[in-house]
C-alpha cells in the first residue's frame, strides 16, 4: 500500500500546476471586473504563472537533490499559497502568483 500512496501523491503533485491554470481560466472575466483591470491584462497573469512554473522546475530539481524532496515540496506549496493570497495590488499579484 505505501507504493500506491506514493504513486497517487506523485500523480496529484504533477497535475497541481496544470489544474491551477485550468481552474483559473474560466474565472478570468469575473476577476478582471473584480480587480478593476482591463480584459486584455488578465491573460498576462497566466503568462507570468507559466514562466515562473518553467523556471521553478529548473531550480527545484537541484534543490530537492540537496535538501530532500519533502522540504522543497512543502516550501513550494507554501509559496504557491502565499502567491495566491496576494491578489491585490495587480503588480504584486503578477509578481508572486
Amino acid at each position: 500500500m505505501p507504493r500506491l500512496s506514493f504513486i497517487l501523491t506523485a500523480a496529484m503533485l504533477s497535475a497541481f500546476g496544470l489544474i491551477a491554470s485550468d481552474v483559473y481560466l474560466p474565472a478570468m472575466p469575473s476577476m478582471a471586473t473584480e480587480f478593476g483591470i482591463a480584459d486584455w491584462q488578465m491573460p498576462q497573469t497566466i503568462s507570468f504563472y507559466l514562466l515562473a512554473l518553467a523556471i521553478a522546475q529548473l531550480a527545484y530539481g537541484p534543490l530537492s537533490d540537496r535538501n530532500g524532496r519533502k522540504p522543497v515540496l512543502l516550501a513550494g506549496i507554501a509559496l504557491y499559497i502565499v502567491g495566491s493570497q496576494s491578489a491585490r495590488p495587480r503588480a504584486l499579484s503578477l509578481a508572486v502568483r
